[in-house]
């Protein structure tokens, strides 16, 4: 039974503490309704931790597809639109390095190619959802290119999170996948 600065006052009903002008006894009373799952909070910080990983490898491929545009355009003087597919290209490599062996864990995996064909389509319904949002936003409902563009954006990145999640990514355990080390080493 928790200790209370009230007990002594004779505040305990039923073997419970009850004086809501407490703060020992409303956290008492609070974490019996409020946290009946304890898991709850972790498996919320377990998925924000996720989705850290995967903005910072969606960053560090923008990074790479921009260097890799730049340096089509202005060293190899290709055209706009064929920059765009090397930079695109090139980002998609890195990302999908970076979110197979740093974000999701799943370098132990060994259907390979099927998880690069997963994450194409991902790619192609990412640029679908993209264009058709903006196409919406834009012309249908009268926004302006650029709010249009990060709306779009935005909740394209985030679906396609959940489809890499949930499709590409996933283990096929029932469970969470075995974390495995890239390196054995005795302890």
């Amino acid at each position: 039974m928790p200790t209370c600065c009230c007990r002594s006052r004779g505040n305990v009903v039923d073997g419970r503490l009850t004086n809501l002008n407490c703060h020992c006894c409303v956290m008492s009373i609070l974490g019996r309704f409020i946290a009946p799952n304890p898991g709850l909070f972790e498996r919320f910080r377990s998925w924000l931790h996720l989705l850290t990983k995967y903005s910072l490898s969606s960053l560090s491929a923008t990074g790479v597809d921009f260097l890799a545009f730049h340096l089509a355009l202005t060293l190899f003087l290709l055209t706009a639109v064929q920059s765009t597919v090397v930079g695109r290209c090139a980002g998609a490599c890195v990302a999908f390095g970076l979110q197979r062996r740093w974000v999701f864990q799943c370098w132990h995996a060994t259907n390979r190619m099927a998880m690069v064909v997963k994450y194409g389509s991902g790619v192609l319904l990412g640029m679908g959802l993209n264009v058709g949002a903006v196409w919406l936003l834009h012309n249908i409902a009268g926004w302006a290119p650029w709010p249009a563009r990060i709306t779009a954006a935005t909740t394209g990145w985030f679906i396609i999170f959940q489809f890499n999640h949930r499709i590409v990514f996933r283990s096929k355990a029932a469970g969470p996948a075995p974390v495995q080390h890239p390196f054995k080493y005795r302890t």
